[in-house]
């Protein structure tokens, strides 16, 4: 969708990498300050992670007006919008590193002390399995759009850059697979090709738009799930779960962080 030198790219990445960390630092630390308050932080961080609201056109989907506020909002972006990558991905980043390590957190501070190596491997198991189906959904979700929507607006920017219409379905096909060839097709010109390349790019933004439209949902059956933990502040104590070969007690010491 954007520029692909090395440097745009990853200064498009580092900003939800380095809000993620912030992200789990800070409610991880807000947990230790706000003693019981697990359920309100967690929710925060999912709505911050997946919060996003349609308001329809007059027209339905073709006039659609999108009002979206973090991870959702993410759908919204566009090629003529790559500066809005950096706000909203930030903030997304940031709910997602909410989620991600404080919910292993609280697991662990209500475990019993001879469970807490299991419950971090079934936190560790659980982040990897639901990933995977995850990653499953999207990509199908996003190979099945694109694969409609590619060829359409190759041919029609290619046609609204000064190709024949005649010769559309001609020079999407050796476009697609074999675009070496691609200057024998009758009316292909450097225009023509400047506008297969953006009509690739909207190919992608518009087959990436679902699958951020795929993730509300999950985002909402978390921002519920979050309505039933139960309050953890009477299990946050001074005790340290550790002990030596002899059996005593490694350490036990006044201190707030979990």
């Amino acid at each position: 969708m954007y520029d692909p030198r090395p440097l745009p790219v990853g200064m498009k990445g580092l900003g939800p990498g380095i809000s993620t960390t912030v992200g789990a630092t800070l409610v991880n630390w807000l947990l230790s300050v706000w003693k019981g308050r697990n359920k309100e932080l967690l929710l925060a961080s999912c709505m911050i992670m997946s919060k996003f609201v349609l308001l329809f056109g007059p027209n339905g989907m073709e006039k659609l007006t999108l009002l979206a506020a973090f991870g959702g909002a993410l759908a919204t972006l566009t090629p003529d919008t790559p500066h809005l990558v950096y706000p909203f991905g930030i903030l997304c980043g940031f709910g997602v590193g909410g989620v991600l390590v404080p919910a292993a957190t609280i697991a662990v501070t209500v475990a019993p002390d001879n469970l807490i190596s299991s419950c971090v491997a079934l936190a560790l198991s659980v982040r990897v399995v639901g990933g995977s189906i995850g990653y499953s959904i999207y990509y199908n979700v996003f190979k099945n759009k694109l694969t409609t929507a590619l060829p359409l607006k190759i041919g029609e920017f290619a046609v609204a850059a000064g190709l024949p219409p005649s010769n559309a379905v001609a020079f999407v096909g050796t476009y697609l697979t074999a675009p070496e060839n691609i200057t024998q097709v009758p009316g292909v010109t450097p225009a023509v090709l400047e506008g297969a390349i953006i009509g690739t790019r909207w190919a992608y933004s518009e087959a990436l738009r679902y699958v951020w439209i795929t993730s509300i949902p999950f985002g909402v059956l978390a921002c519920v799930a979050c309505l039933f933990l139960g309050d953890i502040g009477s299990y946050m104590t001074n005790r340290v779960a550790a002990v030596n070969k002899r059996g005593r007690a490694v350490a036990e010491h006044r201190s707030t962080a979990l």
